[in-house]
């Protein structure tokens, strides 16, 4: 979660907070963009086997091809793709199979079998199953703070934000430079001395 923090965190520092600022859309819009999806997995679905032949070594040492079948399969899932690299704080350390990949909305895995064996196949889609669950209720348990705490993080760091800007607005002031908040709020930075 501390990455979270530190990209929110950065994005409010980056905002220039006045009394006429919208501050219920930025909490919205930040609530939306940091709320962080549990991960869960959905049921695997398997494409037609494919006959195919691989190169296998025998005890002799002498290498033969072998008939195998291919079966490429698709896990759909929801959540965040960022946490499958993390680790809750008790977490199992797992080695996916390196034909398992992971994109935004879908893993997918390559199984090969000897023969057409529905509990073989079974099997090795439940290892693989396995092998991603493992640590998923531990990092959901570890964002449920997170995104309870959310919209009261939000409002706490665009409060130290306003405050810090007002600050700095006061102090240019201070010095002779007038400063139009709402042209900070298009880009345009008009500084002027009156």
């Amino acid at each position: 979660m501390a990455a979270f923090g530190k990209s929110l965190r950065s994005e409010i520092d980056k905002l220039e907070i006045t009394d006429s600022t919208d501050i219920k859309q930025i909490i919205g819009r930040l609530k939306t963009q940091y709320t962080i999806e549990p991960l869960s997995l959905k049921d695997p679905i398997p494409s037609n086997a494919i006959e195919t032949t691989i190169d296998r070594i025998n005890h002799w040492g002498e290498e033969y091809k072998q008939k195998v079948y291919q079966i490429n399969v698709t896990i759909p899932y929801d959540g965040n793709m960022e946490l499958f690299d993390c680790h809750p704080s008790s977490s199992a350390i797992i080695y996916l199979d390196k034909s398992v990949h992971i994109s935004s909305d879908k893993i997918f895995a390559t199984i090969i079998l000897d023969d057409l064996d529905e509990n073989k196949y079974k099997s090795k889609v439940s290892e693989i199953v396995l092998g991603l669950t493992a640590n998923i209720p531990g990092i959901n348990n570890e964002i449920s703070p997170w995104n309870t705490n959310l919209e009261n993080t939000i409002k706490q760091l665009l409060e130290q934000r306003k405050g810090l800007v007002s600050k700095k607005f006061d102090f240019m002031e201070k010095i002779g430079i007038k400063v139009n908040p709402k042209s900070l709020l298009s880009g345009k930075k008009n500084r002027g001395r009156y």
